[in-house]
């Protein structure tokens, strides 16, 4: 219940109130009741990555991107694999792009 107390009390004092679902030191059955009283409130569950995602809004806003990338490495691995992965491609296209990769014949 510790979970659910604190939102419930700012969801009625006003605020919009979003929650980042993550199961830490209480059973799966608790967590999953605290979360079904906080929706019943109007609190809306999120996961960090939905959140980290929000916060990052634009993945063209390269300013954040490695603060980003290091969130991802630190907490979530696999996921930054991936993401660096995405990097690396749209990197590569923009330098196709430009003319800077040669390309491969087309008939190998």
């Amino acid at each position: 219940m510790c979970l659910a107390m604190p939102p419930i009390q700012a969801q009625g004092e006003g605020f919009e109130v979003y929650v980042v679902t993550i199961l830490q030191g209480v059973s799966p059955e608790a967590h999953d009741m605290a979360v079904r009283r906080m929706v019943q409130a109007g609190i809306v569950p999120i996961t960090w990555m939905a959140l980290l995602g929000e916060w990052q809004r634009d993945w063209a806003c390269e300013k954040t991107l490695p603060d980003l990338a290091s969130l991802l490495l630190e907490h979530h691995s696999s996921t930054a694999i991936g993401f660096l992965d995405g990097c690396f491609l749209v990197q590569m296209r923009e330098l196709n792009h430009g003319g800077l990769i040669p390309r491969l014949s087309d008939d190998l």
